[in-house]
Parts: C-alpha cells; sequence; structure tokens
C-alpha cells in the first residue's frame, strides 16, 4: 500500500495522475519566442554547473542539510501555485518575501549543485523515511521552481541560468541515487526545470539558448 502511494506522489510532482498518465497522449507545447542575438562565446550560457565552477565536496551532504533547514510551516500548495502562475500574476513582493526567508536553503542547495560528485549513502531506506524524504523534496523542487519564475517575471535572466543550473543539477544529482525512488524524483525535478526553461525562452529580452539546449 505504501509503495502504490509512493508513486503517486511521485506522478503528482509533475501534475499528471495516474488516469492521465494511461491516457493522455503525446500534447503539443506552443511557444512564443523572439529574435535574440548569438552569445559571446557561444557556451556562455549552460544548463549545468561549468568545471570550474565545481568543489570536491559530497553534495549528498549539503542536500541533506538543505532539507533539515526548512522550516516546518512551509506551505508546499502555495509554493506550487506561484511557481506555475502566469508570470504577469504573479504576487512579486510575496514571493520575494517567503524567498528571503528561505535563504539559507536556498544557499545550501546552491552550494550542493556545484558539487562534482553526489555519494548517497548505501543504506536500505524504510517506507516511512522514503515519504519523509519525498515530502522534503517536493519543497526542494517548489523553491527552487520557485525562484526562478520570479527571476523570469523580473527578466533577471544571467539569474534565472544560474538557478536552473541548480534544478538541472539538483535534478542529476537525484538521479545517481541508487534507490529507484530517488531516481524518479530525479526526474520529476528535470520535468519541473523544463517547464520553467519553456517559460524563460518566451521572454523577450530572454537571451540565445540555442547551444544551451
Amino acid at each position: 500500500m505504501k509503495c502504490a502511494f509512493i508513486f503517486y506522489m511521485i506522478l503528482s510532482l509533475v501534475g499528471i495522475s495516474t488516469t492521465q498518465q494511461e491516457t493522455e497522449q503525446a500534447r503539443t507545447i506552443e511557444l512564443t519566442l523572439y529574435p535574440a542575438e548569438t552569445p559571446e562565446p557561444l557556451l556562455k550560457y549552460q544548463l549545468l554547473p561549468k568545471s570550474e565552477e565545481q568543489s570536491d565536496t559530497n553534495a549528498a551532504f549539503l542536500y541533506e542539510k538543505a532539507v533539515q533547514s526548512l522550516p516546518n510551516n512551509l506551505q508546499n500548495d502555495l509554493l506550487n501555485n506561484w511557481s506555475r502562475a502566469a508570470l504577469k500574476e504573479l504576487p512579486i513582493e510575496q514571493v520575494k518575501s517567503t524567498l528571503q526567508q528561505l535563504e539559507h536553503t536556498v544557499q545550501l542547495l546552491e552550494e550542493a549543485a556545484k558539487c562534482k560528485h553526489c555519494k548517497w549513502p548505501d543504506s536500505e531506506i524504510s517506507e516511512d523515511q522514503l515519504l519523509e524524504d519525498m515530502s522534503k523534496y517536493h519543497r526542494i523542487i517548489y523553491i527552487i521552481a520557485l525562484k526562478i519564475h520570479l527571476q523570469i517575471a523580473q527578466n533577471y535572466f544571467d539569474e534565472a541560468i544560474a538557478s536552473l543550473q541548480t534544478g538541472f543539477s539538483t535534478a542529476k544529482h537525484l538521479a545517481e541515487n541508487p534507490n529507484l525512488t530517488y531516481g524518479l524524483i530525479g526526474i520529476s525535478t528535470a520535468t519541473f526545470m523544463c517547464k520553467q526553461l519553456e517559460q524563460f525562452i518566451q521572454g523577450t529580452d530572454a537571451p540565445n539558448l540555442f547551444w544551451a539546449l
């Protein structure tokens, strides 16, 4: 029963119900793009941290510190709704205030994302612990996505690129966990980041990401 619930939670992370997953067919995503100059150098913008920015610290340790730093009263649904809201409808000041309260958590996530390696513990994890960890990583994903969403809404595209790097690197690190459940969470995280990337490239002043993609 718990295994089925865990699977359902993973699906819900990317907004897909079990019924939808069985019946939903390929959909067309319409994007509005604007001309942008070729970046110099060509790989000026990348979706993962550059090698010279990476450290030898074990990212798993920093992720654990990040989830432990999350406040107990954090409203997951609110963060999720904000990260999915139309850019024009985003309550900028409320979002900024919320993210300021999470500054320490965000800093830990940014440090973890710039680690070359992520060596997760080999010990077995109980189903109860998996459920608890999933809840915490739900929050982490929403926080990263919300920060990107805010930066795009404010036309802070360079900052949004840095946050996208944090998100995609977190997805990569989670997918490297030997536990399949964490690997699925990593896939869900990457899906969330791709949705933010769709918003990014539609900005009227967004830089050219052709070579990054």
